[in-house]
């Protein structure tokens, strides 16, 4: 396992807890669940 590897774990948890934090905000409304949910702005 090599550097890369490491890394893409990581920036998929920054970004599903920068996308929570907007959903929790209200900025971002996500659409439908798991792998296929996508946002829109509100």
């Amino acid at each position: 396992m090599n550097n890369n590897q490491n890394e893409q774990p990581v920036k998929i948890k920054t970004a599903s807890r920068d996308l929570a934090k907007l959903v929790t905000l209200e900025l971002v409304f996500p659409h439908g669940r798991g792998r296929s949910t996508y946002y829109t702005k509100v």
